[in-house]
Formats: C-alpha cells, structure tokens, sequence
C-alpha cells in the first residue's frame, strides 16, 4: 500500500532540515572560526612587530650617528670612518661599455639612416630612369609604326606598293628605329650602372664608417676604464688615509683612558647602555601588551630579539616576563 504524506508536512521536514543544522555542522563551524581568529591575531601581531623593528632600527641609527662616546664619565669623539665600497675591474668594465656603446650606437644609427636615405634616393634614380627608357622605347616604336604607314602609302600613290623600293624604305624605318632604341637603352644600362656604382660606393663607406666606430668604441672604452680605475684609487687612498688619520686620533684617546683603568670596549660605553636600555623597554612593551601569549611569542621570535638586543638581552627581557 502506497505511504501518503500531506504536502504541508513535507515542507515542513525539508525546513526543519534547513534551520537545525547537524551538531557536526556546528563544531566545523566553530572551528574555522576559531581558526580564522587565530590567523587574524597571528597577521596583526606580525604587523605590530614589524612596527616595533622599525622603532628599534631608529634607535640603532641615533646610537649610531651620535658623534659621543662615553666611557666612565670621559666624552670621547666618536670618530666615523668614511665607508667607499669601490666597484670591481668587471663593473668598471661593464660601464665604460656601456658608455662606449650609447655613444658607438648613436653614430652607428645615424650612419647607416644616412647611407640608406643616400640608397633610397639612388634606387628612386634608377626607376626614374627605367621608365624614361620604357617611354623613349614606346615612342620609338610608334614613330617607327607612323614612319612606315607612311612609306607604304606613298608607295601605294606612287604605284610602287610591292616593289623592292618600298621594301627598302620599310627596312630603313626599322633599322634606324633599332639603332634608335639601341642608343636608349645604352644611355639607360650606363645611368643604371652609374647609380649601382654610387650604391656600391655607398655600402662600402657605410662598412668603413662601422668599422671606424668599432675601432672608436674600443678605444673609448679604455679611456673610461683607465678614468674610472683612476678615480677609484684616488678615491680608496683618500679614504684609507683619512681613515688611519682617524684611527690613530681615536686609539690615542682610547689609550688614555685604559690607562686610567676606564673600560674601553663599545658595549661598555653610556650610549651604548642607553641604546640597550631603550630598546629593551621598546620589546617589553610590546610583548607585555601580549597577555598569557607573551612567553610563547618571545620563544617564537628570539631570532628577531636577539638580532637588536644580544643573547644577554634576550634572557633579560625573558625574566623580566616571567
């Protein structure tokens, strides 16, 4: 027997179905909210520290731009070296190529526009002169045509129509119209000649003028190389020299203070301990702002900690969370 269920009852199982989701439904859901919250707080924390490098990479260039050392109370001048990092023979090399190339390039371009702007106006040449001789040629040929219709009607008048006079005549029309065209199309063979001629002239002064500017390029490429190692040893031996001036001024005063038992070292200096100091309550700030994720986060990101603060640093500001 047919089971029989009323359409209102059907409509409302299927909205059941819709609004009461499984309870496996549900824990997926909250998973993956929880999950996205995770990776939410995880992206914003990133973006805090990356604020809080940079605030460290501030105090680091104040420390390393204050012109004071301090060392048990004694100001000392904290001299800068100079800083030239001096290009390689290859780099010198690969710029004075490039030099030599831009200017090489240029005159090369500007040879081979004009030795083809010289061809194309020899080539428009002998075309002209190709269709002057097809019209001298086709005019000939006429006047020929003209000059024996006319031989042949006066032999007809003169009743001479198939004599060997009137063949004489027809013959002459033609020979002198041959010669005729003969002497055109030498005129015209020796301007086509001609004109090949320049363009042959042409090509191989283009070839020369290329070869040249090689020949220029190369040596103009030496002549940059040679300024610029110049400049480079120029440069090297001012800095060296002012360099050691610097150092000697520095260890002398230095020297004085050892002397007197007063530690030297860098890490030992007041502007050394202050730029610690700082950078220290800078992380502490930030990781205390952590809550309960402080101590996992600090393990996390000891790479980071230790790059600005030391190992030292680092266990410091670990206890001072604990």
């Amino acid at each position: 027997m047919a089971i029989k269920i009323k359409l209102e009852d059907f409509l409302n199982k299927i909205l059941e179905k819709v609004k009461t989701p499984e309870k496996g439904d549900d824990d997926d859901v909250e998973n993956k909210a929880a999950t996205a919250e995770e990776k939410t707080e995880t992206a914003d924390r990133e973006l805090l520290k990356s604020d809080v490098g940079a605030e460290l990479d501030e105090i680091e260039r104040e420390y390393q731009n204050n012109p004071i050392r301090t060392y048990g109370g004694k100001k000392v001048a904290n001299l800068v070296e100079h800083k030239y990092d001096p290009m390689t023979d290859e780099e010198i090399g690969d710029l004075a190529k490039a030099y030599a190339d831009e200017i090489y390039t240029k005159a090369a371009a500007t040879a081979k526009t004009n030795a083809e702007e010289s061809k194309k106006r020899y080539k428009s040449n002998a075309e002209n002169v190709k269709a002057r001789m097809e019209e001298a040629i086709e005019a000939l040929d006429k006047s020929a045509e003209k000059a024996k219709q006319d031989a042949e009607d006066q032999a007809l008048k003169r009743g001479i129509a198939r004599s060997s006079i009137a063949a004489i005549n027809v013959a002459g029309v033609d020979n002198a119209a041959m010669e005729a065209k003969g002497e055109v199309y030498r005129s015209a063979e020796k301007e086509m000649a001609d004109i090949d001629e320049k363009i042959s002239a042409l090509d191989a002064k283009l070839d020369d003028d290329l070869a040249r500017l090689d020949a220029e390029a190369a040596a103009e490429t030496n002549k940059k190389i040679k300024e610029l190692k110049d400049e480079r040893a120029a440069k090297l031996k001012a800095v060296t020299e002012y360099n050691n001036t610097l150092r000697t001024k520095k260890v002398n005063e230095l020297k004085k203070l050892d002397e007197a038992g007063v530690s030297t070292a860098e890490e030992d200096s007041a502007e050394y301990i202050d730029k610690t100091n700082k950078k220290i309550d800078v992380l502490y700030e930030f990781y205390r702002s952590l809550g309960n994720g402080a101590k996992a986060a600090i393990k996390n990101d000891k790479e980071f900690i230790v790059s600005h603060i030391g190992n030292g640093g680092y266990n410091y500001l670990n206890s001072l969370l604990d």
